[in-house]
């Protein structure tokens, strides 16, 4: 955040604060049974301090995004320039590849490195892991969590290290989705196979005594 954005921030900050304390001294004001002459005097002077009030903020804000349009000109040559990205297909291509692996779209990606000839084919390792990705993405949502707890066990160590509770979680899923149905055998057998070993760090006290 630049030091010129923080003192926009700033300011929009204590003008909502300044138009706050004006409209409640002005409720103040019409809650008194007061003549209504000068009341509304004084609400139109309110009312006229917090469009001033505005205007400055404004103001400040114009300049601010003037100077950065000053700051950060963009130069739109190379949109039109024919020649801007010659010599340059193979950077492209492994853009485009690389997008569409992000993307999921692991056929398209395979067509679009055969027919575009690509010199440099995307990293299988690269492709593996946005494949792996995908593949327990798509589990999920079909509500299938035996591949998902497989990779996270297989990962055990890197969750671990990365302090995820992932694989407690999900067999904590499954755990409750045992007890929802009244499964309690289920429940018994799920934590001494799978919850017990999460005991000490997630449930102090309570799993690791089945």
């Amino acid at each position: 955040m630049t030091e010129e954005f923080e003192k926009v921030l700033k300011r929009q900050r204590f003008i909502a604060q300044e138009a706050q304390a004006t409209l409640d001294k002005c409720l103040i004001q019409l809650e008194q049974p007061q003549d209504l002459n000068p009341c509304w005097q004084k609400c139109q002077d309110y009312a006229t301090k917090i469009l001033e009030s505005h205007k400055d903020f404004h103001h400040n804000l114009q300049k601010y995004t003037k100077n950065n349009d000053k700051k950060f000109k963009i130069d739109l040559n190379a949109v039109w320039d024919p020649l801007a990205f010659d010599q340059k297909e193979p950077i492209l291509n492994e853009a485009l590849a690389s997008h569409f692996i992000r993307e999921g779209l692991f056929e398209l990606e395979e067509t679009f490195e055969k027919e575009a000839k690509c010199d440099k084919r995307v990293d299988q390792e690269f492709k593996s892991r946005f494949h792996v990705l995908f593949t327990l993405q798509q589990a999920l949502k079909l509500n299938q969590l035996e591949p998902v707890i497989e990779w996270a066990k297989v990962n055990h160590y890197a969750l671990e290290k990365s302090g995820s509770q992932l694989e407690f979680l999900l067999h904590q899923y499954v755990y409750i989705q045992h007890l929802l149905k009244g499964e309690v055998d289920e429940c018994l057998n799920y934590s001494k196979l799978y919850l017990c070993k999460f005991s000490k760090k997630y449930l102090p006290g309570r799993i690791h005594i089945l």
